[in-house]
């Protein structure tokens, strides 16, 4: 799962050789910023936020602190701020989350720290740069542990937490299953209000919902299990949740092969859900068992209907997250483009690419090469003065992270 495993991608990185040349930049692609891994930290992770003419994000690792930052890009200039820096303990550590804005206030959460060391939910003002703890997970039985994004709903703040609880179960790995929770903003108070038992109503949710027609929907990397899927025991899931009776329902559990698995965060459009799947699909020479999927699903049937399958090579695999602007959607992949010679950077740095929602085709907008353009794009895209921006988990040119960048900032054109 990426939340997961992004602390350890730079690691993973240090042996892999790169070779050969890369392709000029798309029309439109502009690195706005490159973390240089001291004080600004690096590893971008978290999809950027809009608010009062700044992009924010955060950083996971280093910053002033050594576990993760708050920052803000001006998408003028280019210019990077640092408006926060993390310092772990009560503090919280390892922010992975995006902001949201509730009503002035941005909020996220932290994966670690906390009285307790099972993650944060925070808040921060843009205006004076204060960051406040608003609530520690305490895991257990009784409450959470390793909380994900957020999203508000009406007085309410609902999020995930990928364990915590109940009881560890052996259907979840060991572990605790995982919980949906409530706060409310002004007096801090957290309520769980769904905790999976990793039965019927799968376990381990871990990317943001939003809301369509009254309920909550969410995705996890896990889920009710179903079918084959590769090195995990189930092939994740698409969950609703009312916030009215508490009543929590799988909608979609994949089933791996032909039917998509590792499902990521969704988007609405007209009444439908669409959404990815990293894995699964057609049969590539990346991946036998498939190199992901665009897929809508409709709620109220559970009817999923597969739009794109991923082919890798130049068509980019591994994809993550879409946005959508006119008739197209756009999103990135994490792997492919160009091939880039020997060791890990054979699969190729990922793509940017754009899917017409009337043809369903698919174009490739941009292919990383893997230098100062960027490698390994994470999340989805955000619109923001004509122009989408992401991020990549490694590139650019610091020498602090070694030869493979600590991560950038771009925008491109649609």
């Amino acid at each position: 799962m990426r939340l997961l495993m992004g602390l350890a991608t730079v690691a993973i990185l240090a042996g892999a050789e790169v070779g050969g040349s890369g392709p000029a930049m798309a029309a439109g692609y502009h690195v706005e910023y490159a973390f240089t891994g001291g004080a600004d930290g690096q590893s971008p992770h978290s999809p950027l936020t809009s608010y009062g003419g700044q992009l924010y994000g955060t950083v996971p690792v280093s910053g002033a602190g050594g576990v993760g930052a708050i920052y803000a890009i001006d998408p003028a200039t280019g210019a990077e701020t640092v408006v926060y820096s993390f310092k772990g303990g009560g503090d919280g550590a390892n922010p992975y989350s995006a902001l949201i804005d509730v009503g002035g206030t941005l909020y996220g959460t932290t994966f670690a720290g906390g009285a307790a060391d099972f993650g944060t939910v925070y808040s921060f003002d843009p205006a004076s740069g204060v960051e406040n703890v608003v609530y520690a997970f305490k895991g257990g039985e009784g409450d959470g542990a390793l909380p994900g994004s957020l999203l508000k709903v009406g007085a309410l703040v609902y999020g995930t937490t990928i364990q915590g609880g109940g009881q560890a179960s052996v259907a979840c790995e060991g572990n605790s299953c995982g919980t949906i929770f409530s706060l409310d903003p002004v007096t801090g108070i957290e309520k769980v209000v769904h905790a999976f038992t990793g039965g019927a109503d799968g376990w381990g949710p871990i990317f943001s919902s939003i809301e369509l027609g009254g309920k909550l929907y969410g995705t996890g990397e896990f889920g009710a299990f179903s079918g084959t899927c590769f090195d995990r025991v189930s092939c994740g899931m698409v969950f609703s949740f009312d916030p009215v009776t508490g009543a929590e329902a799988v909608v979609h559990a994949f089933a791996g092969g032909a039917d998509g698995e590792g499902p990521d965060g969704l988007i609405k459009i007209a009444g439908h859900l669409w959404g990815t799947t990293s894995e699964g699909g057609a049969s590539c020479a990346e991946r036998s068992y498939g190199c992901g999927t665009v897929f809508e699903l409709d709620p109220a049937t559970g009817a999923k209907t597969i739009v794109h399958y991923f082919t890798g090579g130049v068509g980019g695999w591994g994809p993550a997250g879409l946005t959508k602007v006119g008739d197209a959607l756009y999103g990135i992949t994490e792997y492919g483009g160009v091939e880039r010679g020997g060791g890990y950077g054979s699969l190729g740095w990922g793509t940017i690419y754009s899917l017409d929602l009337t043809t369903t085709n698919v174009t490739v907008l941009h292919a990383f090469h893997g230098g100062s353009d960027g490698r390994l794009p994470n999340e989805r895209l955000i619109e923001h003065g004509r122009r989408l921006w992401g991020t990549t988990d490694i590139g650019g040119s610091s020498p602090l992270c070694g030869k493979y960048g600590c991560g950038t900032v771009f925008s491109i054109k649609p």
